[in-house]
């Protein structure tokens, strides 16, 4: 009888839940799930409104040109972007950029014509941009709120797994959104990028509700029962000292800097090889570019 009971796992009550039990985490996966979609169904919806398709436009340059919108404010405000999730309640933050840009998109949804081909004309084309800019400015708000938020969710050991998790849920929910927004957009008809931004939308708008609900622990408390020490000034220079101070840190960011460098160069370049290189009729052109696009990031 001893034997058998000393087989039996011992089982720690005060013992942390696993990833998938945490109800928090499990409403952030979704969230973040939507906003990965939702931001690459609009990519190729701009591509698709601004004739991307069309033997007279430079699709590549056109591309890149969405891209350089998209993610030029997480340049300009990655850092403000950090300094205000350190000072305003972050899931807060999360809701009402998910939200702002659900906004966004139902305004652009409302201003295309139900009937008709997609594209729109050049005088037109400054909205498209201003809308993939303003995507992205929430999107650079959003994502350090995000990443700061997921420590106050889950236990301090279980970090390295739950940020690994949500890293590989946003790559496939944008995989997923290149995908969905290949089949579904057709220049011909403006109905489909109607579609299209609608359902994004609805992601952005269902989802971003979920962050209300995030059982989030008060900041200055360590999951496992320590308090973390200094004001917030001192955090944050020693933050800057701590990167600057390892070498290790500071190649890792530049080859995150190199990688996507590189990454966003080849995704240019699919869209100018589905045109150019295998002359694909106008129709096909944003279909097979999505296809690319996904098989690139896979």
């Amino acid at each position: 009888m001893g034997l058998f009971v000393s087989l039996v796992p011992k089982v720690d009550p005060h013992a942390p839940a696993k990833l998938w039990n945490n109800f928090s985490f499990l409403l952030m996966s979704l969230s973040v799930m939507a906003s990965g979609f939702g931001d690459r169904v609009i990519h190729l919806a701009a591509l698709t409104l601004l004739g991307a398709n069309s033997k007279s436009v430079d699709g590549t340059s056109l591309s890149a040109g969405l891209m350089f919108f998209f993610f030029l404010p997480y340049l300009l405000l990655g850092a403000p972007a950090g300094w205000l999730a350190d000072r305003l309640p972050r899931k807060w933050i999360m809701l009402a950029c998910d939200e702002a840009r659900a906004a966004g998109l139902l305004a652009a949804f409302l201003l295309i014509p139900v009937a008709g081909p997609a594209t729109i004309g050049p005088k037109e084309a400054w909205c498209v941009f201003a809308l993939v800019g303003s995507v992205g400015i929430f999107a650079a708000i959003f994502s350090p709120a995000r990443n700061a938020t997921i420590a106050q969710i889950i236990p301090a050991d279980q970090l390295p797994a739950g940020k690994a998790v949500i890293l590989g849920i946003t790559v496939a929910a944008a995989l997923a959104g290149f995908g969905c927004g290949a089949w579904m957009f057709d220049p011909a008809s403006a109905g489909t990028v109607r579609a299209g931004l609608v359902t994004a939308f609805l992601f952005y708008a269902v989802s971003g509700t979920f962050f209300a609900f995030l059982k989030v622990r008060r900041r200055g408390d360590r999951l496992d029962g320590r308090v973390a020490t200094g004001g917030r000034r001192c955090r944050e220079i020693g933050g800057l000292a701590y990167v600057l101070g390892h070498r290790a840190v500071c190649r890792l960011i530049l080859g995150n800097v190199l990688i996507w460098a590189v990454a966003m160069l080849v995704y240019n370049a699919a869209l100018g090889l589905c045109k150019v290189q295998y002359g694909l009729p106008g129709d096909l052109v944003i279909r097979r570019y999505g296809v690319m696009a996904m098989l690139i990031g896979l």
